[in-house]
């Protein structure tokens, strides 16, 4: 996947990386994919286990990553990335199936 990736939590780090992330892809003129995990339950053989009440959680997660995206692209008040996109997934933040280079 070309441009950058950045992983936010709702931490105040996680904010400075997304702030870093930002501006390096406005600089660089690449896309920018902005990534949060709902983090699901464990089960027996430590592997997620995810529900289907997990999904509208990591709806409600995706809306807040969009908004702290919106919130830090107006704090910098400079030109974006070319194009931003907002991903949530459920899983475990280490180990979500699928977010590999080709997700």
């Amino acid at each position: 996947m070309p441009g950058i990736i950045v992983g936010i939590d709702g931490s105040g780090h996680s904010r400075r990386a997304l702030q870093w992330a930002v501006r390096e892809a406005a600089i660089r003129h690449a896309p920018l994919t902005v990534l949060t995990v709902h983090q699901v339950v464990v089960g027996r053989w430590g592997r997620a286990v995810v529900y289907l009440e997990d999904y509208p959680l990591a709806e409600c997660n995706r809306r807040a990553a969009e908004q702290e995206v919106d919130d830090v692209l107006a704090g910098l008040g400079e030109s974006g990335p070319e194009s931003v996109m907002v991903k949530a997934v459920s899983g475990g933040p280490v180990g979500v199936p699928g977010l590999s280079p080709g997700w």
